[in-house]
């Protein structure tokens, strides 16, 4: 029999798997040997969201809300990934591809050829005799 610890640790994926979720207790600010990036680098993430289909903006001071995709991807350029089609390849092995919005339905036949005239428009194609 396998024992469990082993058993777990097949099953469970240890490579390439990330957790977003902040750490108490780690590095302070000072020690940290993150590269800051600077606002180049937040324009080609952005542009990397942008034409993956993303709309959310990478704000600098939101801690309010949480955009996954832009934390993948800052926490991604910190280890070294610069290249914007390696970032968006990673986008979509971590989120898949996003659906493109369909394409507006335009009616086959002219609006008023099944409505019909607006009214006001039908008053003036009458016979001056017709009219009331």
């Amino acid at each position: 029999m396998v024992s469990p610890s082993a058993a777990i640790v097949r099953a469970l994926p240890t490579e390439g798997f990330h957790t977003f979720a902040p750490t108490k207790g780690g590095p302070m600010s000072s020690t940290s040997k993150k590269p800051y990036l600077t606002s180049s680098d937040l324009d080609m993430l952005q542009s990397v969201l942008d034409n993956a289909g993303y709309e959310a903006r990478i704000a600098p001071d939101d801690g309010g809300g949480c955009n996954v995709a832009a934390m993948l991807l800052i926490k991604l350029f910190q280890e070294g990934v610069t290249s914007p089609a390696m970032l968006s390849q990673a986008l979509e092995h971590y989120f898949g591809k996003l659906k493109t919005p369909p394409k507006p339905v335009t009616p086959v036949y002219d609006r008023y050829a099944i409505q019909g005239l607006p009214s006001d428009r039908r008053k003036t194609n009458l016979k001056p005799d017709a009219r009331s």
